[in-house]
């Protein structure tokens, strides 16, 4: 006569096949299937600047599952500024001293890693004023 186990639950971790369960489970979390295929950016605009002044600024990049491969201006920045950026990282930065005034206009091209999830894309334009320095 063969013996029923007293419960399902105790014979689970004699299965072998039981960590496969978790795997799918697991793999969902590592990343957000709902989240937009852009990248998103905090803040989204360039403050003003002005010639001769040093200028700062740090964008954050919001909404990317893993860090950041690369971020790259499409067209030239103002004369005295350039872009910075650390690899793994979800950020960069422009800054330097600008010395031209105008209004700029100029793109931004990045992306963010692919692993289990897939790498999300940055390609924005901006503008910056430039004011002209004070006497």
């Amino acid at each position: 006569m063969r013996k029923e186990p007293a419960s399902f639950l105790p014979n689970l971790a004699k299965r072998k096949w039981v960590p496969f369960l978790f795997l799918p489970l697991f793999l969902a979390s590592c990343c957000n299937p709902f989240s937009s295929s852009k990248l998103a950016l905090d803040p989204d605009s360039f403050p003003d600047g002005q010639v001769g002044v040093p200028y700062a600024v740090t964008i954050a990049v919001t909404n990317a599952d893993t860090p950041l491969g690369d971020v790259q201006p499409v067209d030239p920045l103002p004369p005295g500024l350039s872009l910075s950026w650390e690899k793994w990282q979800r950020h960069f930065s422009v800054a330097g001293t600008p010395s031209t005034a105008d209004d700029y206009r100029f793109r931004l091209y990045g992306y963010s890693y692919g692993t289990m999830c897939a790498g999300k894309q940055l390609e924005r334009s901006f503008s910056l004023r430039v004011a002209p320095a004070r006497p």
